[in-house]
């Protein structure tokens, strides 16, 4: 929020002018000659008589009055007070704009100056409102501050017997979504039962994340797509083999190959498919893209299918894509090794450590501070203390303590296919 940012920039040169003030009282009061007192003056030492106007207010009035003049101008130039959390979300559902109930919440948990605790509590409020589409928006912010307090919520709206049509989407739909991204499997069982009901195959799309199929799933026919064969795979639908090694060989759609490839190795285990993604990843390793280029090109893609096979290969050629001078593979790379590897991986760590020194820089640093601060690892906290230090931004803090409980879902699925089960 500009403004507030405005406010606390303002406050700070404020509170600047007030310690000169104090300062230059002080200075006048020093100013006075030492190791005699006025009595010892003889009658012939002019003394000094305090001004009109610093002769009946004290230094902290002064102060204050500084303060109140400071303001006052702010005021005049058109800076308005930035109201509570609660108010600023009243007056943007009162607007009956879904883009602005959207951006207020957002705003509400996303707003760096904002404490989470008071965030939190205000969006809790609005679990209960009459409004469908602002109970489901209170509860989508709970989840990505980590806090699961708008997990009930989101659970009755997909039990409800009735579409709940907003802007030409049924909120159950996107309840459901929401539940599957921030991976409730608790909540599959009532998925299942919505898809029944509706044959919506966004559904599909959030079970397929859990790991779950729908009852009538084994009697549709084999649908060659990249979604469906990933799909596919995430679910165990071992029934479609035959199909998929078929497409496998016949298929010129690299993103269909990478995917067909990714599925058989998951469901068969053959080292021959997990053979294929290592050398398609090659092209994506060995690249040297201008400097600020990001290619998200067919080989790198096919990072994100290896990172996601969970296998001693799949590891050590991770690795050797941290040494890559292409931005993208060494993303890909230091996401997988880390949340979606067994046991981590110590040489990505030490990409990460470099990263917050400023050593390199082909994180980008928000992937950067989102990764580090989800590492317990006392290295890792010094350099990111280190890191704010040098910036001057605090980052490091609004990322490791203020967002300390914020799941790894809120954006780790642009790197992975499929996540390992464990995971925050």
């Amino acid at each position: 929020m500009k403004t507030r940012a405005l406010i606390w920039l303002v406050a700070g040169l404020a509170a600047v002018a007030a310690l000169t003030v104090y300062l230059l009282l002080l200075s006048r009061s020093n100013s006075q000659p030492r190791g005699k007192n006025r009595n010892d003056l003889s009658p012939s030492t002019p003394v000094a008589t305090p001004s009109a106007g610093l002769e009946t207010e004290s230094p902290f009035a002064l102060v204050r009055r500084g303060f109140d003049s400071i303001f006052e101008g702010m005021k005049k130039a058109g800076a308005k007070e930035v109201p509570p959390i609660a108010k600023q979300l009243q007056d943007a559902i009162k607007s009956g704009e879904h883009a602005t109930i959207t951006r207020a919440f957002h705003e509400a948990i996303y707003d760096s100056f904002a404490r989470m605790s008071e965030a939190i509590s205000a969006i809790k409020d609005f679990l209960s409102h009459e409004d469908p589409f602002v109970r489901y928006s209170a509860a989508e912010a709970l989840c990505r501050a980590g806090n699961r307090d708008g997990v009930p919520t989101l659970i009755e709206m997909v039990e409800a017997n009735e579409p709940i049509s907003e802007a030409k989407q049924d909120l159950r739909v996107q309840a459901a979504r929401l539940l599957a991204k921030f991976r409730e499997h608790a909540a599959a069982g009532i998925i299942v039962e919505l898809y029944s009901k509706t044959k919506n195959g966004e559904l599909l799309i959030g079970l397929a994340t859990l790991g779950v199929r729908a009852s009538e799933a084994s009697k549709w026919p084999f649908v060659a797509s990249d979604l469906a064969v990933t799909n596919y795979g995430k679910t165990g639908a071992i029934e479609f083999v035959s199909q998929l090694r078929s497409t496998f060989v016949s298929t010129s759609d690299p993103e269909l190959k990478n995917a067909s490839a990714w599925t058989l190795a998951r469901l068969t285990g053959e080292q021959a498919y997990v053979n294929y993604l290592v050398q398609t990843v090659q092209t994506a390793i060995n690249a040297n893209p201008r400097n600020g280029e990001l290619r998200f090109d067919d080989s790198a893609a096919a990072l994100r299918y290896l990172g996601s096979l969970q296998s001693p290969v799949a590891k050590q050629v991770l690795e050797r894509a941290l040494d890559s001078n292409n931005p993208v593979a060494v993303q890909y790379a230091v996401v997988n090794l880390l949340f979606n590897q067994p046991n981590g991986s110590d040489k990505a760590k030490q990409v990460v450590l470099r990263e917050l020194r400023g050593e390199q820089s082909k994180l980008g640093t928000e992937l950067m501070l989102n990764v580090a601060a989800q590492i317990d690892d006392p290295e890792i906290r010094a350099e990111g203390e280190a890191f704010d230090q040098r910036s001057g931004d605090r980052s490091w803090n609004l990322y490791a303590v203020k967002r300390r409980q914020w799941p790894i879902y809120n954006w780790i699925d642009d790197y992975v296919v499929a996540l390992k089960s464990s995971g925050k």
